[in-house]
């Protein structure tokens, strides 16, 4: 039991950019958060360059056709529902099983961010700063369903 016990000490811990170990919460959340909201910058992509030239397999012709193809609506909520229910998108995000009971409330959002991103209008970096905000339609509400 000690050794389990032990093992589990380092489980929630991180070596911080000063290569001291934290365990704490409040100050891992500010460390990966910084580096994750900061990954998609515009800055970042203009400046920072990642060696992966030939590092995956070629794509054919007919396969990068299908690609570029569409996305229909129904495919997009057909996504919806294969993905694992406890999957949470982003630090701070909901999970899927949130969006799954909700569909019909934040559908039209999913499916048009979903069309944004894929024709390229939308900013990515302006993605990651922003905040969804539920707002209850009934009085004191305890639980998002």
């Amino acid at each position: 039991m000690k050794k389990r016990q032990e093992k589990d000490i380092y489980h929630d811990m991180l070596k911080l950019d000063n290569r001291e170990w934290c365990a704490d919460p409040r100050r891992l959340k500010e460390f990966v958060g910084a580096d994750y909201s900061e990954f998609f910058t515009k800055d970042n992509n203009l400046y920072h360059r990642y060696n992966i030239k030939e590092q995956f397999s070629k794509v054919h012709q007919g396969d990068m056709m299908y690609l570029i193809n569409i996305v229909f609506d129904d495919e997009i909520c057909q996504v919806v529902f294969v993905m694992p229910l406890l999957k949470v998108l982003g630090l701070e995000g909901l999970p899927i099983l949130f969006y799954q009971k909700n569909l019909s409330i934040v559908g039209n959002l999913v499916r048009t961010f979903v069309r944004q991103l894929m024709s390229r209008d939308l900013d990515i970096a302006k993605f990651n700063s922003a905040t969804l905000i539920l707002i209850p339609k009934v009085a004191n509400a305890k639980m998002v369903k």
